[in-house]
């Protein structure tokens, strides 16, 4: 038999890269979503069908990912580890050791929880120390009729724990109720962590977000939803699975290899021998423990930034999902057709894309129109978009529009392309998503500039909207054309802190320099950096990124000055990027929105963004962030200094941007978009 030829290899190589990343992407959102029956059996059908769209990129940076693909790169940094939503169930068995007292209510509902969320195999001890004759007669009865052992004495928890033979042992406090899918999870966590000795889940007394988690769970209940908070947990939580160095212990999992010697008496104990000891502990922030221990307060100082993180998506997930839900109830089953005639990721599509998938979350059927010829390089860029993808040319959208109640323009040029859907009889609401104020980006009097204004007013009856209020003001003022509000995002999947806080010094300063668009002031963005480089030498890092090298357009431009150069980097790099910097400086000319420095806040960087524009959106000024006058070199460079300068002030802004970031969720800016549309159907 002849072998494949390489390019057969490669094609075959693709498909099956693609074949994972869609089987993927169905599991991802399965686990993320609390779909109608109806919207089940779509995404099931488009599955099928072939509808989501993935590819696989080429050469060295390929071979790479195909051998870790959750293990992102960018040069001169740590890897950060990208955990799926989804995870392999455990078939190692588990000694459950449960640390009897005397509530019996919460007992029967800790070991009732346990029976209903941990899959077997598992093997189950009851340690009693000494609990009154009630108790203990439950507890023989119990055990009996689960095959659990008994053991009793004032050493029972640690002969218990010792009784065992299983690789993974899990220590639960006996008030401590879990969560669905509990040892597979606490087990794929460790596994996660290497030499990790034990794993805890999240708990009212894991400092900072574990009170947030217990104070979501509380309004979700006086609420009224009807979704269970530990799977809109699992479903929001990103698997960070960071280092935990105080609190947790209603709940421990360890390996067996790694117990400490001693009589310790409870998780508790445990847990701080482990500690002691020097052995690593993660929080398993995708599954939890209620009911074990009040909640803890926050840890003096600076907290966590990643645990920090975590706790602002919970802070903001009662409202998520009520959004949801309303949305559901009002607009369950519209179909919304996006025109995205994008070539490459960018943040524009970026937020595009996470705004629509968050519309599926809400029921609506979204899918995403772009150029055939753009094919092949946006599947390189979005080998898993999450939505259906319908390519064709410019006259095709009327025929791929059919059946749809909106279609919403992205860009002033794919506005003329749906003039002739007003046209029909029964047209769909047509939007327009304005992410700028498009005719600033031409020469005064140009063809081009003249078709950006046109566009607003182009298509009659056309409902435009915008992410600021610069934004929109700016169509009003130019145009007299109405346009409305609707909430700010960014991709809040990928976007938030991924690795605890750099050190200190030196003070590592981010910056984008894209020679392609001017109005991001690159020349003088590498003039600023060139001078705080000289000033504070050692003090400051300064790093790079947004082109490649070896573009001729950067040779203008003197990068004789020490810096690190990442290059043009996709979401998940700038994510990895952004979670490694302490500031991340933003110096355009003005910034209609400013969607890169909110993922910077989202995650952990303090950030400077220009005062002209809609950045004000999200950024205050000595609040969350430092608004500078960017027609300025002097003041850009002294802004910047007295972030380098200034370690309470960095850390501070840093600390609220985290919280503010984390509102600006795309089921806000998805809920404000559909009331656009369809609002006084």
């Amino acid at each position: 038999m002849r072998g494949l030829s390489q390019d057969s290899f490669e094609a075959l190589r693709e498909e099956l890269e693609k074949t994972r990343v869609e089987l993927q992407q169905a599991r991802e959102r399965i686990a993320a979503m609390e779909m109608s029956f109806f919207w089940k059996l779509r995404n099931a059908w488009w599955t099928l069908k072939g509808g989501f769209a993935a590819g696989a990129p080429s050469g060295e940076q390929a071979a790479r990912r195909a051998a870790d693909p959750g293990l992102v790169h960018v040069p001169g940094f740590a890897p950060v580890r990208f955990h799926d939503r989804s995870f392999d169930r455990s078939t190692d068995s588990v000694d459950v050791v449960v640390l009897a007292h005397d509530d019996l209510p919460a007992l029967e509902g800790c070991l009732g929880a346990l029976l209903r969320h941990a899959r077997p195999p598992y093997k189950l001890f009851l340690a009693d120390p000494g609990v009154s004759p009630a108790v203990r007669n439950w507890l023989e009865a119990f055990g009996r009729e689960q095959g659990a052992a008994l053991v009793q004495g004032t050493d029972a928890f640690w002969r218990a724990r010792d009784a065992g033979a299983s690789r993974h042992v899990l220590l639960l406090d006996g008030r401590a109720r879990v969560a669905a899918d509990v040892l597979d999870r606490l087990i794929a966590c460790l596994a996660a962590g290497g030499d990790t000795a034990g794993v805890v889940p999240l708990a009212a007394d894991v400092p900072g977000a574990g009170p947030a988690f217990e104070r979501a769970v509380r309004a979700l209940a006086d609420a009224g939803s009807e979704a269970e908070p530990a799977t809109l947990f699992a479903a929001e939580s990103a698997r960070l699975f960071p280092p935990l160095e105080e609190g947790g212990g209603c709940a421990v999992l360890v390996r067996r290899t790694a117990l400490p010697e001693g009589a310790e008496r409870s998780p508790q104990e445990l847990l701080g021998v482990l500690r002691a000891g020097g052995k690593r502990v993660l929080l398993a922030d995708d599954t939890w423990a209620a009911g074990a221990s009040r909640e803890s307060a926050a840890a003096p100082g600076a907290p966590d930034r990643v645990v920090a993180g975590i706790a602002a998506r919970f802070a903001i997930l009662p409202e998520r999902v009520s959004l949801r839900e309303r949305a559901r109830r009002r607009w369950e089953g519209k179909r919304v057709l996006y025109v995205l005639p994008v070539l490459e990721r960018g943040g524009g599509s970026n937020v595009v894309l996470s705004e629509a998938r968050a519309m599926t979350r809400m029921g609506v059927e979204a899918r995403v129109f772009n150029l055939a010829g753009h094919r092949s390089v946006f599947e390189k860029s979005y080998p898993a978009p999450g939505l259906p993808i319908v390519y064709g040319r410019e006259s095709d959208l009327v025929e791929a529009a059919e059946g749809f109640d909106a279609v919403i323009a992205t860009a002033h040029y794919s506005v003329p392309w749906m003039a002739p859907l007003a046209k029909l009889s029964r047209p769909p609401v047509l939007g327009y998503c304005i992410q700028d104020y498009e005719p600033l980006f031409y020469a005064e009097g140009s063809e081009d500039r003249k078709r950006a204004l046109a566009s607003y007013g182009l298509v009659p009856g056309m409902r435009r909207f915008s992410k600021s209020k610069w934004n929109a003001d700016e169509v009003v003022a130019r145009t007299g054309l109405d346009c409305a509000l609707v909430s700010a995002s960014f991709d809040a999947e990928v976007f938030r802190p991924r690795l605890p806080e750099s050190a200190a010094s030196p003070v590592r300063i981010a910056a984008m320099v894209r020679p392609s668009t001017p109005r991001r002031q690159p020349g003088l963005t590498v003039d600023v950096m060139r001078a705080l480089a000289q000033k504070l030498g050692d003090g400051v890092e300064v790093v790079l990124f947004g082109s490649e090298r070896s573009d001729p357009a950067l040779r203008p431009f003197r990068l004789d000055f020490p810096h690190r150069f990442a290059g043009v980097l996709d979401d998940r790099q700038l994510s990895a990027l952004l979670s490694q910097v302490h500031v991340f400086a933003d110096l355009s000319t003005y910034q209609a929105l400013g969607v890169a420095s909110l993922e910077a806040m989202a995650s952990g960087a303090a950030v400077v963004v220009p005062r002209a524009g809609g950045a004000g959106t999200f950024a205050r000024h000595e609040i969350n962030a430092l608004a500078v006058d960017t027609s300025s070199r002097d003041a850009c460079l002294a802004c910047l200094e007295r972030l380098a300068t200034d370690g309470p002030l960095l850390r501070r802004l840093a600390a609220q941007a985290i919280v503010d970031a984390g509102l600006h969720t795309p089921d806000r800016a998805a809920a404000g978009i559909l009331e656009v549309l369809f609002g006084e159907a």
